[in-house]
């Protein structure tokens, strides 16, 4: 998979699937990962959606020891037609490996599991500190139905609120 034009630079792109690997197995990097990024505002509830045979998680690793450096996920929305909208929770990446377009990487393959799983929407909830909400709008303009802006309850902040029709790949 291309990356600015390049290849994956010694990383690679799965597909978590909880009916082969446990959680167990993949537990103390995502944790890891998500408490780097995040602090004390990483999600405590981590594990049991990592657990969810309806979750659609994926992972970027180190090619040379399978250390996992990113991860995202994504379940049924409940606040809406959960049967066609995922919600988006999490998108983490270790801050050594931003600014290399590694995030948008991770969201195509996500997107294309999410899919295949039948889901025709994503929404999900990006900062506005961060400049993530204006990269999210550039990149899905022709592709976002819903937006609008929220304060976390969760003590993240200002954030933007997307709803975004599933591309073809």
């Amino acid at each position: 998979m291309p990356v600015n034009g390049n290849d994956l630079d010694g990383l690679k792109i799965e597909v978590f699937d909880i009916t082969k690997t446990s959680w167990e197995a993949i537990c103390h990097d995502v944790l890891n990962v998500e408490k780097i990024v995040f602090g004390d505002k990483a999600d405590p509830e981590l594990p049991a959606f990592y657990q969810s045979p309806a979750t659609v998680a994926v992972l970027l690793r180190k090619r040379n020891d399978n250390m996992i450096v990113g991860c995202c996920h994504a379940f049924p929305n409940a606040n809406d037609d959960s049967e066609i909208v995922a919600h988006v929770d999490s998108m983490a990446l270790l801050p050594e490996y931003q600014g290399r377009g590694l995030v948008a990487e991770l969201n195509r393959q996500l997107e294309k599991e999410l899919i295949k799983r039948g889901y025709t929407f994503m929404t999900m909830h990006v900062s506005l500190a961060n400049g993530y909400a204006g990269k999210i709008a550039k990149n899905y303009e022709n592709r976002i139905v819903e937006t609008y802006d929220i304060v976390s309850k969760y003590g993240h902040g200002s954030q933007r609120y997307f709803k975004i029709r599933l591309g073809a790949f």
